[in-house]
């Protein structure tokens, strides 16, 4: 596979006018970062469960 033909987890915008220099990375799911935390302790805990490891 080729540089041009893989795709990123995040995708940055070109700076503009007002953002210039400012870093904003964008889920390409649109969910932020608590959420996703929020997502993989909920899975780490029904794995725990699962198992008996709780």
């Amino acid at each position: 596979m080729s540089v041009s033909q893989s795709s990123t987890a995040f995708y940055t915008p070109p700076p503009g006018p007002l953002n210039r220099g400012t870093y904003q990375p964008t889920s390409p799911t649109g969910q932020s970062a608590p959420l996703l935390i929020k997502q993989h302790n909920d899975d780490v805990a029904e794995y725990k469960r699962r198992n008996g490891l709780e």
